[in-house]
């Protein structure tokens, strides 16, 4: 859907932003919303824009960029906006300059950060405060002490059922996995929860001009580490100086590589419920393996 620019640059001229003389730029479409570039003399910004009807989304994702700045030990782009105006919610955060070329050196970086991140920010529940997206799926959070039960009927379960309803995978799988809980309690390590960003993918760490690695496009959550390293495993990206600095850090425990695609299996489940049927042979695969 195609939406009011004039609406937004009225937005932004009220925030007293300077949007004459092409200073805004429409960049493209993509998750549901308008992309936008503005080279204000003072500060350039990224801009997300929506329908204001997805609001809740721009509130979710604001929240997890904060969130995510949590003394400063790893960077995101400093939100702006948040907010809905008229008929369009915004989105407007620092705009980071991407360097393929500072990517590589970034990684080591990141992997130190990431774990001070997981290592600082440790608590006794799994969940979250609200309710958040992942890309533009739901992703309801609450408060749990297990790890077992928040993963299965706050992760797997909505998922699942959501990709049962639409035709996509057997509802046999639903009275299968009433035992999951448990086999994912047993099979994990007892670790705190921690801050994790959720939805890691390569794309969701970017380089600056400078080498310094930024997250961008949280799903965050307190919950089990592994989640965010077995995201970052699941599509490639990252070298192997990410994960040697972030056990400099924080050490994996042993057994990861079996825990694997017990912590994909949500990621798998979510290309499912976005991308059809291409993703269901591999989820199938990671439920064999896990349980």
């Amino acid at each position: 859907m195609i939406l009011n620019h004039q609406t937004l640059e009225e937005l932004l001229q009220s925030r007293g932003f300077d949007t004459s003389c092409g200073k805004l730029t429409y960049l493209s479409a993509g998750k549901g919303c308008e992309l936008f570039h503005l080279k204000d003399p003072n500060r350039e910004l990224f801009i997300k824009k929506y329908d204001s009807a997805r609001f809740d989304q721009v509130k979710a994702e604001a929240d997890g960029l904060n969130a995510l700045r949590f003394k400063n030990i790893a960077s995101t782009p400093e939100v702006v906006i948040d907010c809905s105006y008229r008929d369009i919610a915004v989105l407007a955060m620092d705009f980071i300059s991407e360097s393929s070329m500072g990517r590589n050196g970034a990684m080591r970086v990141f992997g130190h950060s990431l774990a001070k991140l997981h290592r600082e920010t440790s608590r006794s529940k799994y969940g979250y405060p609200i309710d958040n997206f992942i890309g533009s799926l739901d992703q309801p959070n609450g408060n749990f002490q297990s790890w077992g039960e928040f993963y299965y009927h706050r992760r797997l379960l909505p998922q699942l059922e959501m990709a049962v309803n639409d035709g996509l995978m057997s509802g046999d799988l639903l009275k299968q996995s009433k035992s999951w809980p448990q086999t994912i309690e047993s099979n994990c390590p007892n670790e705190p929860a921690c801050l994790i960003h959720g939805d890691l993918w390569a794309g969701n760490m970017i380089a600056d001009t400078d080498g310094a690695p930024w997250m961008i496009d949280p799903a965050v959550s307190y919950s089990h580490r592994e989640m965010d390293l077995a995201m970052t495993r699941l599509f490639g990206g990252f070298s192997q100086n990410f994960y040697s600095a972030y056990n400099e850090v924080w050490p994996i425990e042993a057994g990861f590589e079996s825990r694997l695609p017990m912590y994909q299996l949500y990621y798998l489940l979510v290309h499912v419920n976005l991308f059809g049927r291409t993703y269901v042979g591999r989820t199938m695969d990671a439920i064999r393996r896990s349980f």
